[in-house]
């Protein structure tokens, strides 16, 4: 999963500068006055609420947190560290039914964000909706070659669904074609060896990659 922060790029006034500040010391009372004072000088700056939900996540106060991210994605559609944060408050509360909510809307409003791609497999992966889950993760694949996430569990899915020759093929791309992948492939394998599936993708990539397996075993 891709975790947000409460960073700003926009212009900063002095009560935002404040809250900003505080909430580095983690005088979180603090930074909550200033940035609500921020508010109502500026109430339609999404910068704002972003960091603003971010204090009431340090507060724990869930309900105002999403509902500060939400205010902070109405107004600026297209912005990637809100919606990442506001995924990632469903994702530590494992509440991945709001996880794939989210990242449902973040991918229509930024299409192009393979972070959010990704978190939306994995949620399904989670919710066991699998054939949603291999097409997101091979949307973030797309998007991002060098991501090894999408990848690795894409071949675990099309293992799970039973798509050996699938799983098979994703493997044999990255492996012969990408500088560390036979390091990275190993995230999967132990995924691969808990269903019949990916046992036989193990089996499939040993043959066409005789010693692939033994030689991880050898380093560890």
């Amino acid at each position: 999963m891709s975790v947000g922060t409460g960073a700003t790029t926009c212009l900063v006034t002095p009560d935002f500068a404040r809250g900003l500040s505080e909430n580095q010391r983690h005088g979180l009372q603090a930074a909550l006055d200033a940035f609500e004072q921020a508010l109502r000088l500026d109430p339609t700056n999404p910068e704002i609420w972003n960091n603003l939900a971010f204090t009431y996540g340090e507060l724990d106060r869930i309900e105002d947190e999403v509902a500060a991210y939400r205010r902070a994605v109405d107004l600026r559609p297209d912005y990637v560290d809100a919606w990442h944060n506001l995924t990632t408050v469903y994702y530590n509360r494992r509440q991945f039914d709001g996880v794939a909510r989210v990242c449902q809307e973040a991918v229509k409003q930024i299409p192009r964000d393979a972070h959010s791609w990704y978190d939306l497999g994995f949620a399904s992966e989670e919710l066991a909706r699998l054939e949603q889950a291999a097409a997101a993760y091979a949307e973030a694949w797309a998007l991002r070659p060098d991501f090894p996430g999408p990848w690795v569990r894409l071949g675990v899915v099309y293992a799970k669904l039973g798509r050996v020759e699938d799983a098979v093929t994703v493997y044999r791309e990255v492996i012969e074609s990408k500088r560390k992948a036979r390091q990275q492939f190993f995230l999967a394998r132990a995924d691969l060896q808990r269903s019949e599936g990916g046992q036989a993708v193990l089996r499939r990539l040993e043959t066409l990659y005789p010693g692939l397996m033994r030689a991880r075993q050898r380093k560890s």
